[in-house]
């Protein structure tokens, strides 16, 4: 019988653009859900994903600010509170 392939868990990474690459620093983000073995590999595959995106920006460059378990879905960001909402 063939073993059962366990199933990575999935994680939610968030990533701050780093502040020479943005005009509003701190408000720029990353924002992907991920398969992973653990929650620093999933910040690193992030980052990985965030330069390929941006390939300019090196991958080291995009810090993680937050890791969740789990797939979120993201429904306001920084920029969504700019405009008096």
């Amino acid at each position: 019988a063939k073993a059962r392939r366990q199933r990575r868990p999935r994680f939610t990474v968030v990533v701050l653009y780093p502040d020479y690459a943005t005009h509003a620093y701190g408000a720029d983000l990353y924002v992907e859900c991920v398969p992973a073995k653990d929650e620093f590999a999933a910040a690193q595959k992030v980052q990985q994903l965030a330069h390929r995106a941006k390939r300019q920006i090196p991958a080291a460059d995009f810090r993680p600010v937050l890791v969740l378990a789990g797939d979120c879905q993201v429904l306001a960001d920084a920029t969504s509170f700019e405009g008096g909402q």
